[in-house]
């Protein structure tokens, strides 16, 4: 990455991957930080580019995604060290998490793709190709060594069938539970999953304890044969439970509670919580009368275990408990620790007649409750609080803002994440928003284009993403 910018702890910092000789591209899948400063990110990158001193370079490239990488970054942005695995076919890196010790826990997906059945998660530690995506979670120490791997095989059909994890957490013992999707029976040391859903994607969570060892798998299943779903986050519970959100569509049951099947045939938000025994304790759901598909964001959690998400809205909305009648088009959700629902807030004000075409990205709760929400929006200035933000005065691009709102809900400003665009044309994709213990906010994502962060340029260098980190405090963009 291009080292833009002071090398100071409190001061903020943009960092970048960079294409290098053919060219290359990075993608960032995921974030954490450990309670010392450095931030883990974990991604997959294709032909060459660098980051830092460290030059990634796929040498037998046989699909457009590439090898996965985790990097390490110390409080100044500093690449520490950089671990590529090798990995072929449809391998990607979804997710990463720490634990108190300082030590990263990663989960991907991987298959077998020609002569490559490995993969190699270095120090030693190798998993067996399968012919089918498959999910592997691994535990690397501070130094960035591997200490062990597991993995969950998709067992049907070859090439068609598949598990995919989209999100990792572990607690302080170093239990560590995944979240994702299905499409097919599965084997997990021995034990046999989801049987009984032909043809139709389904959510799961599992729970490996500090070994790797699987301790428990939960499930959706189909309802009459036309449900689907896919977990999508985790955040941690104090008791060491964790809550679990995702889409679903039609009806779909968690153990032996049925969510309710919905008319309007679009895609429906469901959260879950579970204890560390894997007992169901309650449920909750959103869904859209109109035609807002739910598109669910990192879940946010205080230190009352209370739960913050957002909701896609159009038309008449469908709580569990309750239904509204919205005219925005997204809003901010709390319930609380036994998932009863606190508050429903819009997430911005219009300035004109129009929405403002809001889309969310990323979300992080503070333990106070504050949250914190990134994301774009379109050719209508939105009203945060008291601040409006300006649109892309040329007229091409969407722009990009971030929001903070109170434990209640309600908006104390927004400012635009990038206050300069040198290009006519870019793009900006973040997808993982997080706090490190100095309260300095970090984003990743990719972009393409030429774009100011807090005086750091930032520039893709031709028409290929690449992958950023931002560093900040938040109270640096509403200076």
């Amino acid at each position: 990455m291009s080292l833009m910018g002071t090398l100071c702890a409190q001061g903020p910092w943009a960092r970048q991957s960079v294409p290098y000789n053919n060219g290359g591209t990075l993608t960032p899948r995921d974030i954490a930080a450990d309670p010392f400063g450095n931030t883990y990110l974990m991604g997959d990158f294709g032909g060459q580019v660098q980051v830092g001193d460290f030059q990634l370079e796929d040498f037998n490239k046989v699909s457009d995604i590439g090898p996965l990488v985790l990097l390490k970054y110390s409080p100044q942005g500093n690449v520490i060290w950089a671990k590529p695995f090798s990995a072929k076919g449809s391998s990607r890196g979804y997710g990463v998490a720490t634990d108190p010790q300082g030590r990263a826990y990663i989960c991907g997906s991987y298959d077998q793709t020609n002569s490559f059945t490995l993969l190699d998660l270095g120090n030693g530690v190798q998993l067996e190709g399968n012919p089918s995506e498959s999910v592997f979670v691994a535990m690397l120490d501070s130094a960035g060594n591997t200490q062990w791997a597991s993995r969950i095989l998709a067992t049907d059909e070859p090439g068609t069938q598949y598990i995919r994890p989209k999100d990792i957490v572990a607690d302080a013992g170093g239990n560590v539970y995944i979240t994702g999707k299905m499409l097919a029976p599965v084997n997990a040391n021995g034990q046999v999953f989801n049987q009984n859903n032909p043809g139709k994607d389904q959510a799961f969570v599992a729970k490996f304890d500090a070994s790797g060892s699987l301790l428990w798998f939960r499930q959706t299943e189909t309802v009459n044969q036309n449900g689907f779903a896919g977990g999508e986050n985790l955040v941690l519970t104090s008791n060491g439970g964790v809550v679990v959100s995702g889409t679903y569509e039609q009806s779909v049951r968690w153990g032996a509670d049925t969510l309710p099947l919905i008319a309007n045939g679009g895609i429906n938000l469901f959260i879950v919580s579970f204890g560390p025994d894997g007992a169901l304790n309650w449920w909750q759901m959103a869904a859209s009368g109109g035609s807002g598909n739910q598109q669910p964001h990192e879940l946010g959690i205080d230190q009352q275990g209370n739960i913050y998400t957002t909701l896609r809205a159009a038309g008449q909305i469908s709580l569990k408990d309750s239904s509204f009648f919205f005219e925005i088009d997204r809003y901010l959700l709390k319930f609380n620790a036994n998932g009863q629902r606190v508050f429903v807030r819009p997430l911005y004000k219009k300035s004109t007649s129009f929405s403002a075409g809001i889309d969310v990205h990323s979300l992080y709760t503070r333990p106070d409750g504050q949250t914190f929400l990134t994301g774009t929006y379109g050719f209508q200035p939105p009203v945060f609080g008291s601040d409006t933000l300006p649109i892309d005065p040329a007229g091409f691009n969407p722009r990009n803002y971030l929001a903070v709102y109170d434990a209640n809900g309600h908006m104390l400003g927004g400012s635009s994440l990038f206050e300069e665009h040198l290009s006519q044309f870019y793009e900006i994709k973040s997808n993982t928003l997080i706090q490190r213990p100095d309260g300095h906010l970090q984003l990743t994502g990719t972009f393409e284009g030429q774009v100011v962060f807090l005086g750091d340029s930032l520039d893709s260098q031709g028409g290929q993403d690449q992958g950023f980190l931002l560093s900040f405090r938040p109270e640096a963009l509403f200076d």
